[in-house]
């Protein structure tokens, strides 16, 4: 048997006062997957999206036709030159996908690092104005 606790915004208020730490954990908690959700969407979109640019870079540069016979253009490969080429090959297609694949995540770095640090500044904030609003409390007293 499973128990479900649903919280309204009012409860929330009564549960976890302004400034109380357990808010500020609760705050932070979600505001953590918030960052995570988007961070995990846009990954997503990028990986489905370098995976398929990475696909067509590696079949070109493999010129899949010329090296996976020994014939090219009516000329037969010697196995060392086969070998030598496939690994040229290799080295061209790995050059690419990395170039390709920095120039594509290098925004979307750059991004998540500004919307993190967005969200760390607001929360840094918001916890000031709670340790603001207590020591006024107590000041008051």
């Amino acid at each position: 048997m499973a128990i479900q606790l649903k919280l309204d915004a009012p409860a929330m208020l009564a549960l976890f006062p302004e400034g109380s730490e357990v808010r500020l954990e609760l705050q932070q908690i979600v505001i953590n997957e918030v960052v995570r959700k988007v961070v995990d969407r846009e990954l997503s979109a990028t990986r489905a999206h370098i995976a398929e640019q990475c696909k067509l870079v590696v079949e070109q540069a493999l010129l899949v036709e010329g090296l996976t016979s020994k014939l090219w253009n009516g000329v037969k490969l010697s196995d060392a030159t086969e070998k030598r080429l496939k690994e040229m090959a290799v080295s061209a297609a790995t050059t690419a996908v990395s170039k390709a694949m920095y120039e594509a995540m290098a925004p979307l770095v750059a991004d998540m690092d500004i919307r993190i640090k967005k969200y760390a500044e607001g929360e840094m904030q918001a916890r000031m104005n709670a340790m603001a609003k207590e020591a006024l409390r107590g000041a008051l007293k």
